[in-house]
């Protein structure tokens, strides 16, 4: 058995990620290192590298996970090249540390990720359906190593529930639903689900959310040809009238991953109104046609049998 964990806690303030690496390299009976230095020492100063040269120090500093294998199952050779394996797959353009602790019953391998890409420069991100498959892999890998796999009980999400899985966080949000405090998730969600209800068109939705303090980044570009290129993302950000923290930015999407609603769904949000215009469209030509047919009728009965109009 090998769980694939993602851990909640991150910091985002500048060398933030010097804890953790000092954290899990200190107790580390093996490391290693991609495309950094298999010391932990080492590793957060190519870490550091890497920020400094795209001049992205700034926000969050590393994401951390674990893979953990069930007493007796594996060597801890074998679990810690089974690691690498999977990192090497899921995390092909950024800098990972691997850290394997052996101090309690079971080994579990710690996966220090930093945030900002090795090859371009982005931030590191990702959204549930792609933990999910990294996930997928590592069960798949699981089985190919010989190992049990666990599979998770499936869980019927109703409309609203909260499913963050960071305890500080779901209890924020649980409070801004009760009315207790304010929430810039809440913010932003309360308006896409309201916006999604009563808009009758996109540039109704975008009213809405900007009534309720949310502005909307499409993630369209009008190419010279008249048709539209879409980014992955449509961004929402809290003004600063409304908002709490200090860049509360949203991805649609991600919105998901703490509370539970269809209407956070970037593919189907452009679908939807893409067929609201087309029923528009199909609505405003119908009823001309119509109308015209109509006067002709008439036009045709008013005339006297010399053709002359009455």
């Amino acid at each position: 058995m090998a769980i694939f964990k993602a851990i909640d806690k991150s910091s985002k303030n500048i060398g933030g990620s010097k804890g953790v690496l000092d954290y899990v390299g200190k107790k580390a009976e093996n490391t290693v290192g991609i495309k950094c230095s298999n010391d932990y020492k080492e590793a957060f100063k190519d870490f550091q590298d890497i920020k400094e040269y795209y001049n992205k120090l700034e926000d969050r500093q590393y994401k951390h996970f674990t893979h953990s294998f069930k007493p007796g199952e594996i060597d801890k050779e074998r679990a810690l090249e089974m690691t690498v394996k999977l990192c090497e797959e899921i995390f092909p353009e950024n800098q990972v540390f691997i850290a394997q602790h052996t101090d309690r019953k079971h080994i579990h391998n710690h996966i220090v990720v930093n945030s900002v890409n090795f090859e371009n420069g982005e931030k590191f991100y990702y959204e549930e359906k792609e933990f999910n498959r990294w996930r997928d892999r590592a069960d798949e890998l699981a089985q190919e190593y010989g190992l049990e796999i666990v599979q998770p009980k499936e869980k019927n999400l109703e409309i609203g529930e909260v499913t963050t899985k960071s305890r500080h966080t779901r209890e924020a949000i649980e409070k801004a639903l009760r009315g207790e405090k304010q929430s810039d998730i809440v913010t932003v969600s309360l308006a896409v689900i309201q916006a999604g209800e009563e808009a009758k068109n996109k540039e109704d939705f975008t009213r809405i959310l900007k009534e309720k303090g949310v502005d909307i980044d499409w993630g369209e570009t009008v190419k010279e040809d008249g048709s539209i290129k879409y980014r992955k993302y449509i961004t929402l950000t809290v003004d600063e009238e409304h908002r709490v923290s200090k860049k509360p930015k949203f991805r649609l999407d991600s919105l998901e991953n703490h509370i539970h609603h269809p209407a956070f769904n970037t593919e189907k949000l452009r679908e939807h109104f893409k067929e609201l215009d087309k029923k528009k469209e199909l609505e405003r030509y119908k009823p001309k046609e119509q109308e015209n047919l109509w006067k002709k009728h008439l036009k045709n009965q008013s005339r006297d049998k010399d053709g002359m109009e009455l």
